[in-house]
């Protein structure tokens, strides 16, 4: 292993990276990369747009992407498919993955790739470092590997905008823009 794994624990770092059509820049990292089943059933569900460029791009990248399985999975899916709300289901998924992760490898690094400040009122392994999409975006810009952070995500923005199935809301891009001006 590369020392450390990163544990995708929310949709909105996928939904961002795959409007952007930047999914590829988690394989940057050189560490294997695992997605919390629930997490990524959330990201794919009927309907969104990018769900089915995030399946192609795991499928794709199947050595270097796992989804990993969870508890969670089979009670979302009840939940889903009665119509209920599932709400909180990704976190826990991610904190299962996390621990299941710290168990198997006790000696290893995980970053947790997060948007949702829910996610830190959880109690995660000691080793783990939250980092956030922006912080990974400007990281992975500092270290030369991508050109520009605020591009990245300003072509998220822009898909979003221009998207039928807007993730984010107009006050939500109209503050996206204020920050990047």
């Amino acid at each position: 292993m590369s020392g450390f794994a990163l544990i995708v624990t929310d949709t909105s770092p996928l939904i961002t990276l795959a409007r952007a059509d930047q999914l590829d820049l988690l394989l940057e990292l050189d560490a294997p990369s695992e997605i919390p089943d629930v997490v990524f059933f959330e990201a794919t569900r009927e309907g969104f747009v990018d769900g089915e460029r995030l399946v192609g791009w795991v499928n794709r990248r199947s050595k270097a992407v796992r989804i990993a399985p969870t508890s969670r999975a089979r009670e979302w899916l009840i939940l889903k498919e009665a119509g209920e709300r599932a709400k909180g289901f990704g976190d826990l998924a991610a904190i299962e993955v996390v621990n299941s992760f710290s168990t198997e490898h006790p000696t290893e690094q995980i970053m947790l790739l997060y948007e949702d400040s829910d996610l830190r009122r959880y109690q995660v392994a000691q080793a783990a470092l939250l980092v956030t999409t922006g912080t990974l975006l400007l990281e992975l810009e500092r270290a030369g590997r991508i050109q520009s952070a605020d591009r990245v995500l300003d072509e998220a923005t822009l898909a979003d905008a221009t998207s039928s199935n807007s993730v984010l809301n107009p006050m939500t891009n109209a503050f996206a823009r204020c920050l990047r001006t």
